[in-house]
Protein backbone atom coordinates (compact mmCIF):
# COMPACT_ATOMS: atom_id res chain seq x y z
CA UNK A 1 0.00 0.00 0.00
CA UNK A 2 2.65 2.33 -0.60
CA UNK A 3 1.14 3.93 -3.30
CA UNK A 4 -2.08 5.66 -1.42
CA UNK A 5 -3.69 8.05 -3.41
CA UNK A 6 -3.76 10.73 -0.24
CA UNK A 7 -1.82 10.63 2.70
CA UNK A 8 -3.84 9.51 5.73
CA UNK A 9 -4.25 12.75 7.33
CA UNK A 10 -5.42 14.01 4.12
CA UNK A 11 -9.44 15.47 4.20
CA UNK A 12 -10.01 13.71 1.06
CA UNK A 13 -10.33 10.76 3.01
CA UNK A 14 -13.49 11.75 4.27
CA UNK A 15 -15.64 11.66 0.40
CA UNK A 16 -15.28 7.43 0.36
CA UNK A 17 -15.83 7.55 4.29
CA UNK A 18 -19.00 9.53 3.68
CA UNK A 19 -20.33 7.16 1.14
CA UNK A 20 -19.33 3.86 3.06
CA UNK A 21 -20.22 5.24 5.90
CA UNK A 22 -23.62 6.36 4.29
CA UNK A 23 -24.67 3.11 2.94
CA UNK A 24 -24.16 1.16 6.47
CA UNK A 25 -25.91 3.91 7.98
CA UNK A 26 -28.78 3.43 5.95
CA UNK A 27 -28.73 -0.03 6.29
CA UNK A 28 -28.99 -0.45 9.63
CA UNK A 29 -31.46 2.16 9.40
CA UNK A 30 -33.90 0.24 6.95
CA UNK A 31 -33.01 -3.33 10.28
CA UNK A 32 -34.13 -0.72 12.71
CA UNK A 33 -37.72 0.18 10.89
CA UNK A 34 -38.50 -3.12 9.98
CA UNK A 35 -37.53 -4.38 13.66
CA UNK A 36 -38.96 -1.38 16.11
CA UNK A 37 -40.44 0.93 13.36
CA UNK A 38 -42.69 1.65 16.32
CA UNK A 39 -40.06 2.88 17.98
CA UNK A 40 -38.37 5.07 15.75
CA UNK A 41 -39.15 8.88 15.37
CA UNK A 42 -39.15 10.58 11.67
CA UNK A 43 -38.28 6.77 10.71
CA UNK A 44 -34.82 7.45 11.88
CA UNK A 45 -34.30 8.27 15.60
CA UNK A 46 -34.41 4.81 17.79
CA UNK A 47 -36.13 5.44 21.25
CA UNK A 48 -34.13 3.75 24.10
CA UNK A 49 -35.61 3.21 27.59
CA UNK A 50 -32.90 5.62 28.42
CA UNK A 51 -34.21 8.28 26.27
CA UNK A 52 -36.47 10.63 28.58
CA UNK A 53 -33.98 10.94 31.06
CA UNK A 54 -31.07 12.26 28.31
CA UNK A 55 -33.96 14.38 26.43
CA UNK A 56 -36.93 15.00 28.37
CA UNK A 57 -34.85 17.33 31.29
CA UNK A 58 -32.84 19.40 28.27
CA UNK A 59 -36.99 19.84 26.50
CA UNK A 60 -38.06 21.20 29.97
CA UNK A 61 -35.40 23.46 30.66
CA UNK A 62 -35.39 25.10 26.89
CA UNK A 63 -39.28 25.47 27.84
CA UNK A 64 -38.33 27.55 30.77
CA UNK A 65 -38.87 24.55 33.50
CA UNK A 66 -35.29 24.08 34.76
CA UNK A 67 -33.52 21.27 33.90
CA UNK A 68 -36.21 18.51 35.65
CA UNK A 69 -38.30 15.93 34.48
CA UNK A 70 -41.85 14.78 35.16
CA UNK A 71 -42.51 11.58 37.11
CA UNK A 72 -43.46 8.53 35.74
CA UNK A 73 -46.91 9.14 34.40
CA UNK A 74 -48.14 5.32 34.72
CA UNK A 75 -46.99 5.84 38.58
CA UNK A 76 -49.47 8.72 38.85
CA UNK A 77 -46.63 10.89 39.31
CA UNK A 78 -47.21 14.73 37.42
CA UNK A 79 -44.84 17.02 39.22
CA UNK A 80 -41.89 18.05 37.96
CA UNK A 81 -39.02 16.88 40.00
CA UNK A 82 -35.52 18.63 39.48
CA UNK A 83 -33.00 16.18 38.48
CA UNK A 84 -29.61 15.31 38.12
CA UNK A 85 -29.91 11.48 37.30
CA UNK A 86 -27.78 12.49 33.47
CA UNK A 87 -24.96 14.94 33.38
CA UNK A 88 -26.53 17.82 30.96
CA UNK A 89 -23.53 16.90 27.97
CA UNK A 90 -26.19 16.64 25.20
CA UNK A 91 -27.42 19.99 26.07
CA UNK A 92 -25.02 22.47 24.27
CA UNK A 93 -26.10 20.53 21.20
CA UNK A 94 -29.79 19.23 21.49
CA UNK A 95 -30.62 22.38 23.39
CA UNK A 96 -30.43 24.68 20.28
CA UNK A 97 -31.70 22.47 18.16
CA UNK A 98 -35.51 22.00 20.16
CA UNK A 99 -35.72 25.71 20.81
CA UNK A 100 -35.64 26.00 17.30
CA UNK A 101 -37.40 23.01 15.50
CA UNK A 102 -39.25 21.39 17.97
CA UNK A 103 -38.72 17.95 18.91
CA UNK A 104 -39.59 15.29 16.22
CA UNK A 105 -37.04 17.86 14.25
CA UNK A 106 -34.32 18.46 16.38
CA UNK A 107 -34.34 14.61 17.06
CA UNK A 108 -34.06 13.63 13.43
CA UNK A 109 -31.41 16.14 13.09
CA UNK A 110 -29.59 14.86 16.08
CA UNK A 111 -29.42 11.28 14.42
CA UNK A 112 -27.83 13.34 11.30
CA UNK A 113 -25.01 15.08 13.29
CA UNK A 114 -24.39 11.58 15.44
CA UNK A 115 -23.62 10.47 11.72
CA UNK A 116 -21.59 13.43 10.28
CA UNK A 117 -19.86 13.34 13.72
CA UNK A 118 -19.41 9.30 13.07
CA UNK A 119 -17.71 10.36 9.74
CA UNK A 120 -15.44 12.44 11.15
CA UNK A 121 -14.42 10.05 13.91
CA UNK A 122 -13.72 7.30 11.52
CA UNK A 123 -11.30 10.03 9.83
CA UNK A 124 -9.78 10.58 13.21
CA UNK A 125 -9.17 7.32 14.01
CA UNK A 126 -6.79 7.04 11.49
CA UNK A 127 -5.05 9.61 12.71
CA UNK A 128 -4.69 8.04 15.92
CA UNK A 129 -3.69 4.74 14.83
CA UNK A 130 -0.80 6.99 12.52
CA UNK A 131 0.50 8.65 14.90
CA UNK A 132 0.47 6.04 17.24
CA UNK A 133 1.89 2.83 14.86
CA UNK A 134 4.36 5.18 12.31
CA UNK A 135 2.54 3.86 9.31
CA UNK A 136 0.12 4.48 6.80
CA UNK A 137 -1.05 1.50 5.94
CA UNK A 138 -1.28 0.12 9.15
CA UNK A 139 -3.63 3.55 9.97
CA UNK A 140 -5.49 2.79 6.59
CA UNK A 141 -6.72 -0.56 7.63
CA UNK A 142 -7.52 0.39 11.28
CA UNK A 143 -9.58 3.61 10.23
CA UNK A 144 -11.15 0.92 7.72
CA UNK A 145 -11.77 -1.48 10.43
CA UNK A 146 -13.41 0.93 12.20
CA UNK A 147 -16.11 2.15 10.01
CA UNK A 148 -17.12 -1.08 9.28
CA UNK A 149 -17.98 -1.74 12.70
CA UNK A 150 -21.41 -2.29 13.35
CA UNK A 151 -22.24 -0.64 16.76
CA UNK A 152 -20.68 2.77 15.50
CA UNK A 153 -24.07 3.14 13.13
CA UNK A 154 -26.72 1.68 15.48
CA UNK A 155 -25.53 4.13 18.20
CA UNK A 156 -25.90 7.26 15.41
CA UNK A 157 -29.27 6.27 15.29
CA UNK A 158 -30.13 5.80 19.49
CA UNK A 159 -31.99 9.10 21.67
CA UNK A 160 -28.28 8.01 24.05
CA UNK A 161 -25.28 9.24 24.32
CA UNK A 162 -22.83 6.64 23.20
CA UNK A 163 -22.20 8.53 19.71
CA UNK A 164 -21.41 11.87 20.93
CA UNK A 165 -19.19 11.04 23.99
CA UNK A 166 -17.40 8.50 21.34
CA UNK A 167 -16.13 11.34 18.98
CA UNK A 168 -15.67 13.86 21.55
CA UNK A 169 -13.18 10.82 23.22
CA UNK A 170 -11.59 10.67 20.34
CA UNK A 171 -11.21 14.12 19.79
CA UNK A 172 -9.24 14.42 23.12
CA UNK A 173 -7.18 11.85 22.20
CA UNK A 174 -6.45 13.25 19.29
CA UNK A 175 -5.95 16.59 20.27
CA UNK A 176 -3.39 14.84 23.39
CA UNK A 177 -1.20 13.16 20.24
CA UNK A 178 -0.83 16.58 18.65
CA UNK A 179 -0.18 18.16 22.34
CA UNK A 180 2.92 15.70 22.51
CA UNK A 181 3.47 16.57 18.46
CA UNK A 182 4.00 20.26 18.44
CA UNK A 183 3.99 21.14 22.44
CA UNK A 184 1.74 23.81 22.09
CA UNK A 185 -0.62 24.26 24.76
CA UNK A 186 -3.56 25.24 22.44
CA UNK A 187 -4.07 21.42 21.69
CA UNK A 188 -3.74 20.73 25.54
CA UNK A 189 -6.40 22.74 26.20
CA UNK A 190 -8.83 20.72 23.75
CA UNK A 191 -7.91 17.51 24.68
CA UNK A 192 -8.65 18.32 28.27
CA UNK A 193 -12.25 20.49 26.83
CA UNK A 194 -12.94 17.26 25.09
CA UNK A 195 -12.09 15.26 27.25
CA UNK A 196 -14.49 16.94 30.05
CA UNK A 197 -17.19 17.00 26.90
CA UNK A 198 -17.49 13.31 26.88
CA UNK A 199 -17.43 12.74 30.60
CA UNK A 200 -20.18 14.83 30.98
CA UNK A 201 -21.83 12.42 28.26
CA UNK A 202 -20.77 9.34 29.84
CA UNK A 203 -19.18 9.57 33.05
CA UNK A 204 -17.53 6.14 32.42
CA UNK A 205 -15.21 7.89 30.58
CA UNK A 206 -13.90 9.32 34.16
CA UNK A 207 -12.20 5.80 34.28
CA UNK A 208 -9.75 7.44 31.75
CA UNK A 209 -8.34 9.96 34.42
CA UNK A 210 -5.48 8.78 36.23
CA UNK A 211 -4.34 6.92 32.62
CA UNK A 212 -4.39 10.68 31.03
CA UNK A 213 -2.67 11.73 33.86
CA UNK A 214 0.29 8.94 33.52
CA UNK A 215 0.18 9.55 29.76
CA UNK A 216 0.57 13.45 30.44
CA UNK A 217 3.06 13.18 32.77
CA UNK A 218 5.08 10.86 30.15
CA UNK A 219 4.94 13.07 27.68
CA UNK A 220 8.37 14.16 26.33
CA UNK A 221 8.85 18.30 26.26
CA UNK A 222 10.14 19.30 23.23
CA UNK A 223 10.87 22.93 23.32
CA UNK A 224 14.94 23.18 24.13
CA UNK A 225 15.92 24.31 27.81
CA UNK A 226 12.99 23.31 29.45
CA UNK A 227 13.57 20.89 32.35
CA UNK A 228 10.42 18.12 33.46
CA UNK A 229 9.78 18.01 37.09
CA UNK A 230 7.30 18.06 39.63
CA UNK A 231 6.03 21.50 39.12
CA UNK A 232 5.91 20.72 35.65
CA UNK A 233 3.93 17.76 35.45
CA UNK A 234 1.21 19.12 37.66
CA UNK A 235 0.92 22.27 35.34
CA UNK A 236 -0.14 20.65 32.18
CA UNK A 237 -2.00 17.88 34.34
CA UNK A 238 -3.69 20.66 35.95
CA UNK A 239 -4.40 23.02 32.39
CA UNK A 240 -5.99 19.19 30.86
CA UNK A 241 -8.02 18.92 33.78
CA UNK A 242 -8.88 22.35 34.23
CA UNK A 243 -12.12 22.52 31.62
CA UNK A 244 -13.74 19.26 33.63
CA UNK A 245 -13.00 21.01 37.16
CA UNK A 246 -15.03 24.06 35.92
CA UNK A 247 -18.05 21.99 34.72
CA UNK A 248 -18.20 19.97 37.77
CA UNK A 249 -18.05 23.55 39.67
CA UNK A 250 -20.74 24.50 37.61
CA UNK A 251 -22.82 21.83 37.53
CA UNK A 252 -22.66 20.70 41.57
CA UNK A 253 -23.41 24.06 42.94
CA UNK A 254 -26.65 24.21 40.61
CA UNK A 255 -27.25 20.68 42.03
CA UNK A 256 -26.82 22.43 45.52
CA UNK A 257 -28.93 24.78 44.97
CA UNK A 258 -32.33 22.96 43.46
CA UNK A 259 -31.61 19.80 45.27
CA UNK A 260 -29.74 20.99 48.39
CA UNK A 261 -27.49 18.22 48.17
CA UNK A 262 -23.46 18.04 46.56
CA UNK A 263 -23.86 16.07 43.73
CA UNK A 264 -20.62 16.22 41.57
CA UNK A 265 -21.60 13.97 38.74
CA UNK A 266 -25.05 11.78 38.34
CA UNK A 267 -27.23 11.31 41.08
CA UNK A 268 -27.29 8.04 43.07
CA UNK A 269 -29.66 5.58 40.86
CA UNK A 270 -32.30 4.82 43.68
CA UNK A 271 -33.00 8.65 43.99
CA UNK A 272 -33.05 9.25 40.49
CA UNK A 273 -35.34 6.71 39.40
CA UNK A 274 -36.99 5.53 42.74
CA UNK A 275 -39.97 3.54 41.00
CA UNK A 276 -37.68 0.94 38.93
CA UNK A 277 -37.62 -1.93 41.60
CA UNK A 278 -33.76 -3.02 40.56
CA UNK A 279 -32.97 0.35 41.75
CA UNK A 280 -34.53 0.15 45.30
CA UNK A 281 -33.03 -1.70 48.12
CA UNK A 282 -34.03 -5.00 47.28
CA UNK A 283 -33.00 -4.70 43.38
CA UNK A 284 -29.81 -2.77 44.58
CA UNK A 285 -28.78 -5.67 46.84
CA UNK A 286 -29.45 -8.59 44.38
CA UNK A 287 -27.23 -6.57 41.89
CA UNK A 288 -24.28 -6.75 44.71
CA UNK A 289 -24.98 -10.14 45.33
CA UNK A 290 -24.76 -11.45 41.37
CA UNK A 291 -21.52 -9.16 41.08
CA UNK A 292 -19.84 -11.35 43.68
CA UNK A 293 -20.65 -14.42 42.07
CA UNK A 294 -19.09 -12.93 38.74
CA UNK A 295 -22.56 -12.88 37.41
CA UNK A 296 -23.72 -10.03 34.66
CA UNK A 297 -26.90 -7.99 36.95
CA UNK A 298 -28.73 -6.68 34.19
CA UNK A 299 -31.74 -8.03 33.82
CA UNK A 300 -32.84 -7.24 30.56
CA UNK A 301 -29.93 -9.73 28.88
CA UNK A 302 -31.06 -12.87 28.27
CA UNK A 303 -29.42 -15.83 30.01
CA UNK A 304 -27.72 -13.55 32.62
CA UNK A 305 -28.07 -13.99 35.94
CA UNK A 306 -29.78 -10.51 36.87
CA UNK A 307 -32.47 -11.87 34.06
CA UNK A 308 -32.86 -15.28 36.29
CA UNK A 309 -33.66 -13.44 39.48
CA UNK A 310 -35.17 -10.02 38.77
CA UNK A 311 -36.94 -10.28 35.21
CA UNK A 312 -40.93 -11.14 35.62
CA UNK A 313 -40.81 -12.31 32.85
CA UNK A 314 -38.48 -15.12 32.64
CA UNK A 315 -39.17 -18.19 34.30
CA UNK A 316 -36.42 -20.81 34.77
CA UNK A 317 -35.57 -22.79 37.08
CA UNK A 318 -32.67 -21.99 39.48
CA UNK A 319 -30.73 -25.14 40.88
CA UNK A 320 -30.32 -25.69 36.87
CA UNK A 321 -29.72 -22.49 35.83
CA UNK A 322 -27.32 -21.00 38.41
CA UNK A 323 -23.79 -22.47 39.10
CA UNK A 324 -23.00 -24.29 41.78
CA UNK A 325 -20.48 -22.21 42.83
CA UNK A 326 -22.71 -19.61 43.85
CA UNK A 327 -23.76 -21.56 46.99
CA UNK A 328 -22.56 -21.75 50.54
CA UNK A 329 -23.63 -23.42 53.49
CA UNK A 330 -25.75 -21.15 54.32
CA UNK A 331 -28.08 -20.58 51.41
CA UNK A 332 -29.59 -23.23 48.35
CA UNK A 333 -31.39 -22.99 45.38
CA UNK A 334 -34.13 -23.39 47.60
CA UNK A 335 -33.42 -19.92 49.60
CA UNK A 336 -32.40 -17.95 46.04
CA UNK A 337 -35.91 -18.94 44.91
CA UNK A 338 -37.17 -17.39 47.68
CA UNK A 339 -35.35 -14.01 47.62
CA UNK A 340 -36.08 -14.07 44.07
CA UNK A 341 -40.03 -14.21 44.42
CA UNK A 342 -39.84 -11.66 47.44
CA UNK A 343 -38.23 -8.94 44.96
CA UNK A 344 -40.72 -10.03 42.13
CA UNK A 345 -43.80 -9.65 44.95
CA UNK A 346 -42.42 -5.69 46.06
CA UNK A 347 -41.43 -6.70 49.00
CA UNK A 348 -37.90 -4.69 48.19
CA UNK A 349 -36.85 -4.92 52.44
CA UNK A 350 -37.08 -8.82 52.65
CA UNK A 351 -35.21 -9.15 49.38
CA UNK A 352 -32.73 -6.41 50.45
CA UNK A 353 -32.01 -8.29 54.10
CA UNK A 354 -31.77 -11.65 52.40
CA UNK A 355 -29.77 -10.54 49.53
CA UNK A 356 -26.75 -8.68 52.36
CA UNK A 357 -27.00 -12.44 54.55
CA UNK A 358 -26.18 -14.32 51.44
CA UNK A 359 -23.90 -11.62 50.40
CA UNK A 360 -22.10 -12.20 53.38
CA UNK A 361 -21.89 -15.78 53.69
CA UNK A 362 -20.06 -16.09 50.11
CA UNK A 363 -17.62 -13.74 51.52
CA UNK A 364 -16.88 -15.26 54.66
CA UNK A 365 -16.75 -18.84 53.04
CA UNK A 366 -15.25 -17.62 49.38
CA UNK A 367 -13.07 -15.10 49.80
CA UNK A 368 -11.59 -15.34 46.92
CA UNK A 369 -14.68 -16.31 44.79
CA UNK A 370 -16.02 -13.05 45.79
CA UNK A 371 -13.47 -10.61 45.81
CA UNK A 372 -10.81 -11.92 42.76
CA UNK A 373 -12.33 -14.64 40.53
CA UNK A 374 -15.85 -13.02 40.30
CA UNK A 375 -13.78 -10.03 38.59
CA UNK A 376 -12.25 -12.48 36.32
CA UNK A 377 -15.11 -14.15 35.04
CA UNK A 378 -16.81 -10.60 34.40
CA UNK A 379 -13.85 -9.16 32.11
CA UNK A 380 -14.08 -12.39 30.37
CA UNK A 381 -17.81 -12.41 30.23
CA UNK A 382 -17.47 -8.52 28.80
CA UNK A 383 -14.83 -9.33 26.60
CA UNK A 384 -16.08 -12.80 25.28
CA UNK A 385 -19.24 -12.64 25.39
CA UNK A 386 -20.88 -15.81 23.28
CA UNK A 387 -23.54 -14.16 22.01
CA UNK A 388 -23.82 -10.59 20.70
CA UNK A 389 -27.36 -8.68 21.56
CA UNK A 390 -27.15 -5.34 20.12
CA UNK A 391 -27.61 -6.03 16.13
CA UNK A 392 -31.32 -5.15 15.20
CA UNK A 393 -32.18 -8.51 14.05
CA UNK A 394 -35.27 -10.65 15.08
CA UNK A 395 -34.72 -13.39 17.42
CA UNK A 396 -33.63 -16.80 16.19
CA UNK A 397 -36.65 -18.06 15.37
CA UNK A 398 -37.21 -15.10 12.57
CA UNK A 399 -33.97 -13.87 11.83
CA UNK A 400 -33.31 -14.20 7.82
CA UNK A 401 -30.58 -16.15 6.10
CA UNK A 402 -29.21 -12.97 5.34
CA UNK A 403 -29.21 -11.57 8.48
CA UNK A 404 -27.71 -14.79 10.30
CA UNK A 405 -24.70 -14.28 7.45
CA UNK A 406 -24.18 -10.61 8.80
CA UNK A 407 -24.34 -11.44 12.23
CA UNK A 408 -22.14 -14.39 12.22
CA UNK A 409 -19.52 -12.21 10.13
CA UNK A 410 -20.21 -9.81 12.72
CA UNK A 411 -19.23 -11.53 15.48
CA UNK A 412 -16.28 -13.24 13.93
CA UNK A 413 -15.12 -10.13 13.00
CA UNK A 414 -15.46 -9.38 16.98
CA UNK A 415 -13.56 -11.91 18.17
CA UNK A 416 -10.67 -12.18 15.65
CA UNK A 417 -9.94 -8.71 16.65
CA UNK A 418 -10.55 -8.98 20.34
CA UNK A 419 -7.94 -11.86 20.79
CA UNK A 420 -5.78 -10.00 18.37
CA UNK A 421 -5.88 -6.50 20.37
CA UNK A 422 -4.97 -8.91 23.57
CA UNK A 423 -2.19 -10.45 22.42
CA UNK A 424 -0.74 -6.96 20.38
CA UNK A 425 -1.37 -5.37 23.91
CA UNK A 426 1.17 -8.28 25.66
CA UNK A 427 3.32 -8.26 22.99
CA UNK A 428 3.89 -3.99 22.59
CA UNK A 429 4.11 -4.20 26.13
CA UNK A 430 7.11 -6.93 26.33
CA UNK A 431 9.37 -5.17 23.18
CA UNK A 432 11.40 -2.47 23.55
CA UNK A 433 11.06 0.88 21.78
CA UNK A 434 7.24 0.94 22.18
CA UNK A 435 7.28 3.34 25.09
CA UNK A 436 4.32 5.28 23.66
CA UNK A 437 1.90 1.90 22.65
CA UNK A 438 2.94 0.74 26.65
CA UNK A 439 1.66 4.51 27.73
CA UNK A 440 -1.33 3.74 25.68
CA UNK A 441 -2.40 0.52 26.62
CA UNK A 442 -3.32 2.61 30.17
CA UNK A 443 -6.71 3.83 28.49
CA UNK A 444 -8.10 0.27 27.98
CA UNK A 445 -6.78 -1.00 31.28
CA UNK A 446 -8.16 1.36 33.38
CA UNK A 447 -10.98 1.53 31.97
CA UNK A 448 -11.89 -2.29 31.82
CA UNK A 449 -10.39 -2.02 35.32
CA UNK A 450 -13.41 0.17 36.56
CA UNK A 451 -16.14 -1.04 34.31
CA UNK A 452 -15.24 -5.00 35.28
CA UNK A 453 -13.32 -4.60 38.78
CA UNK A 454 -15.13 -2.28 40.68
CA UNK A 455 -18.53 -1.79 38.83
CA UNK A 456 -19.28 -5.15 37.92
CA UNK A 457 -20.73 -3.05 34.52
CA UNK A 458 -20.42 -5.32 31.31
CA UNK A 459 -22.69 -4.52 29.31
CA UNK A 460 -22.44 -4.46 25.50
CA UNK A 461 -22.22 -0.46 24.78
CA UNK A 462 -18.75 -0.22 27.33
CA UNK A 463 -17.15 -1.68 24.34
CA UNK A 464 -17.62 0.91 22.25
CA UNK A 465 -14.36 2.97 23.55
CA UNK A 466 -12.53 -0.51 24.04
CA UNK A 467 -12.46 -1.84 20.67
CA UNK A 468 -10.66 0.77 18.92
CA UNK A 469 -7.53 -0.06 21.26
CA UNK A 470 -8.46 -3.83 20.14
CA UNK A 471 -7.70 -2.57 16.43
CA UNK A 472 -4.60 -0.59 17.13
CA UNK A 473 -2.85 -3.51 19.07
CA UNK A 474 -4.52 -6.22 16.88
CA UNK A 475 -3.24 -4.62 13.51
CA UNK A 476 0.11 -3.85 14.56
CA UNK A 477 0.79 -7.41 15.57
CA UNK A 478 -0.54 -8.83 12.74
CA UNK A 479 2.32 -5.81 10.77
CA UNK A 480 5.13 -7.87 13.57
CA UNK A 481 4.54 -11.36 11.22
CA UNK A 482 6.94 -10.83 8.59
CA UNK A 483 4.69 -12.51 5.91
CA UNK A 484 1.74 -10.13 6.46
CA UNK A 485 4.45 -7.25 5.33
CA UNK A 486 5.15 -9.28 1.88
CA UNK A 487 1.75 -9.15 1.44
CA UNK A 488 0.99 -6.00 2.01
CA UNK A 489 4.00 -3.71 2.28
CA UNK A 490 4.24 -0.66 4.99
CA UNK A 491 4.39 2.39 4.15
CA UNK A 492 6.97 5.13 4.97
CA UNK A 493 6.28 7.08 8.00
CA UNK A 494 5.53 10.68 6.67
Amino acid sequence: MRGLSWHIASWKWLIPILLLKGLLFTYFAWELHRLEGDKLIAGIFRVYDDTRSYYDPIENLVDGKGYSRYGYAEYGEQELVPFAGRLPGLLPVYGPLYAVLGQKAARAVMVLLQFLMGCLGVWLMGQIAFRLLKSQTMAFIVMFLYLIYYPLHIYEHAGASESLSMFFCLLSFGFLLKYAEKDAWKWLVWAGIFFAWAVFLRPVFGSLLVAFALVLIGTERRSAGEKKGLYWNLKIISIFFLPLLIALSVWSTRNSLTMNRFIPLEDAWHLSYPHEPEYRPGGMAIRKLIRAWGGDMLYWTHGSMGNMLMNPKTDGDIAKDLPKRVYTPDYQADSIQLLRDFYLEGKQEKAASMAVRFLASYQQHKPLEAYFFSRIRLTVKFFFRLIRHDLPFPSRENIQPYQLLIKGFYILYYYFWAVLGLLGGIYAWGKKNTSQLKKWLLFPLSMTFVLTFVLGMIEERYLLPLFPFMLIYGVYLLFQWPFMRKIIPLSVNS
